[in-house]
């Protein structure tokens, strides 16, 4: 709604040891017309390797008309002709040094030009993403550590009984 965009997604990138195998998955494509939450397949980096580099490279990448831009002229054919997207505000999520994912905006029609307080919207809707990220790892860890002094304290537990028993 703030950026007044047909589409809107959250992917994540696929690590693999080969640059080549590196894909980002989609884990919502939101399309506002149809109030419909899906996904959309993979994004592999050996068929879009400007793409990849561009968005390993920039926190932000503003494209004003996907037609003429160096990092998305790889999608003319398909994606952007299917879905009728004139204009791109991708934004790469960071965790630890390394690009683990992107959310992407997509402008339906015409071109359009992203404006510096749209850009750095998206900025703080990656570092948002980024954080709810990090918090789910820490809850997950402390999950299973919690787990694991609990199976800690019933084994002390047993073998207490047993040498008092003993």
């Amino acid at each position: 709604e703030t950026l007044k965009v047909e589409r809107a997604s959250i992917w994540l990138l696929n690590l693999s040891e080969q640059q080549d195998e590196q894909q980002l998955e989609c884990i919502d494509l939101y399309i506002k017309s149809q109030k419909l939450h899906t996904i959309a397949q993979p994004l592999l980096a050996k068929e879009l390797p400007e793409y990849f580099k561009f968005i390993s490279k920039h926190r932000v990448m503003a494209v004003n008309d996907v037609m003429k831009h160096a990092a998305t002229i790889e999608f003319k054919q398909g994606y952007v002709q299917e879905n009728n997207i004139g204009a791109m505000l991708d934004g790469s999520i960071w965790l630890n040094g390394k690009m683990i994912g992107a959310v992407c905006y997509e402008h339906v029609g015409d071109a359009r030009e992203w404006t510096l307080d749209e850009q750095s919207f998206v900025g703080s809707i990656c570092d948002l993403v980024r954080l709810t990220i990090e918090t789910d790892r820490r809850h997950t860890a402390e999950q299973a550590l919690l787990k694991h002094s609990e199976e800690l304290e019933e084994i002390v537990e047993t073998r207490t009984q047993s040498l008092l028993e003993s």
